[in-house]
């Protein structure tokens, strides 16, 4: 059913414009923040388009969407929880 509700809200059509967008957010932004020996999670990570596109040691993305690992990258590493449930990712 989530599933359902995300191809309904995020249409396929929109993610190569959504990666863009984010490759460009996290290039001259957001990756000076985030070292590149860095553990980093994504949690509620969509379709990815924030894991994606920073570079990381490990990366690692949470989603409630069975969906959502089709859209990762090889590397990183899916946990299909919620956020009250992050007790299965390593620290």
């Amino acid at each position: 059913m989530l599933d359902a509700l995300y191809r309904h809200r995020f249409l396929d059509e929109d993610l190569p414009r959504k990666r863009l967008i984010w490759q460009v957010l996290c290039r001259e932004f957001l990756q000076r923040h985030v070292g590149r020996d860095a553990v980093v999670l994504d949690l509620a990570c969509g379709y990815g388009e924030f894991i994606n596109a920073i570079e990381a040691r490990v990366r690692h993305a949470a989603d409630l969407n069975p969906d959502s690992p089709r859209h990762l990258d090889p590397g990183v590493i899916f946990h299909a929880t919620s956020a009250d449930r992050l007790d299965d990712i390593p620290d």
